[in-house]
């Protein structure tokens, strides 16, 4: 999802940094409230409060601050479309240091 965003603003004329900020602030909506829900639901507490958010929010911006780093140095060197082609991979790095820190520490 936050591929289409980051292509849409790009291609709409924002720098790469901020596109991919937007960008990737549009899917963490999404994936704390499905996680939090849905993958590491547990009865027992309430998922979308408190602790986990704050952790969410601390694994969430150091992953973005990187693979946003990531993408704007690629945008800096090489244009906007080798950016855009190479965000999917650095988008699945993420997502796998992502679902680690949910699974193992923020929904804990």
């Amino acid at each position: 999802m936050d591929g289409l965003v980051f292509l849409a603003l790009g291609l709409a004329g924002l720098a790469a940094f901020p596109a991919n900020l937007l960008a990737r602030a549009s899917g963490a909506v999404a994936g704390f409230l499905l996680n939090g829900r849905v993958t590491f639901a547990h009865p027992a507490r309430p998922p979308l409060a408190g602790r986990p958010l704050r952790r969410f929010a601390l694994v969430w911006s150091g992953l973005t601050l990187a693979g946003t780093l990531a993408v704007a140095a690629l945008d800096a060197r090489f244009g906007l479309w080798p950016a855009v082609a190479a965000k999917p991979f650095i988008d699945a790095v993420l997502a796998v240091l992502q679902f680690t820190a949910s699974r193992y520490w923020i929904y804990r």
